[in-house]
């Protein structure tokens, strides 16, 4: 085979190339469009997806992304067969979350995780396996 005579890509008038395509130096590029993941919302306060259960559509959104889901990814909530709910990205609603006081009603607020314990665990299992708050070590209760 002649390999002078192969195919070239076509250029401008001006000897450059002629799209971007080839500007790119012939690399495809494809933009990244993520999935919507769905969810069912149960009763006043249980949003279920993907076999993660969670306290509402804003934890489980941070419970995707502790699972790896794409942050970028749309959660679409649905009650049965109708759409109760959308958070355009998770990564989005995983900083936030729902406080409510008499004063105020509710208020979306930034996401704050709970504090840990002075100990650093925050609860202990006692000798019948339940849970309890961790004692603290008396050296650094003395100290503060």
């Amino acid at each position: 085979m002649d390999h002078r005579n192969a195919a070239k890509p076509a250029t401008a008038a001006d000897g450059e190339p002629a799209s971007n395509f080839e500007r790119s130096g012939g690399r495809l590029e494809v933009a990244h469009t993520p999935t919507a993941i769905t969810a069912q919302l149960l009763g006043t306060d249980i949003a279920v997806a993907n076999g993660i259960t969670a306290s509402g559509a804003l934890d489980l959104c941070r419970r995707l992304l502790a699972a790896g889901a794409d942050p970028d990814a749309e959660l679409v909530c649905y009650r049965g067969a109708v759409v109760a709910l959308r958070v355009r990205s998770i990564g989005a609603g995983a900083r936030l979350a729902i406080r409510e006081t008499a004063a105020d009603g509710p208020r979306i607020v930034r996401w704050r995780p709970f504090l840990a314990a002075p100990s650093g665990r925050a609860f202990d299992k006692n000798a019948d396996g339940y849970l309890g708050c961790a004692q603290l070590d008396r050296e650094q209760v003395a100290a503060s």
